[in-house]
């Protein structure tokens, strides 16, 4: 969830045009946690499974958020 937390804010940063306060540290300890994961992945390969999972919540729970931002930022008449 790290790795893909930094993703995000290297894409933010790319979006908006301007350094995100921890990108620089972001992406060296992300490589870093890569490393690592990939040592425990070669071990056990439900642990990747386990990823993909969390990255699917992650995105559902980032719509979920935006859809409920929309609706609460809505004028009301």
């Amino acid at each position: 969830a790290y790795i893909y937390h930094v993703i995000g804010h290297i894409f933010q940063s790319i979006f908006l045009q301007q350094y995100i306060p921890g990108v620089l540290s972001g992406i060296i300890t992300a490589g870093y946690c890569t490393c690592r994961i990939y040592d425990a992945v070669s071990a056990n390969y439900w642990l990747l499974a386990y990823s993909f999972i969390t990255l699917l919540l992650i995105l559902v729970n980032i719509a979920v958020s935006f859809k409920i931002l929309q609706v609460l930022q809505k004028p009301s008449d």
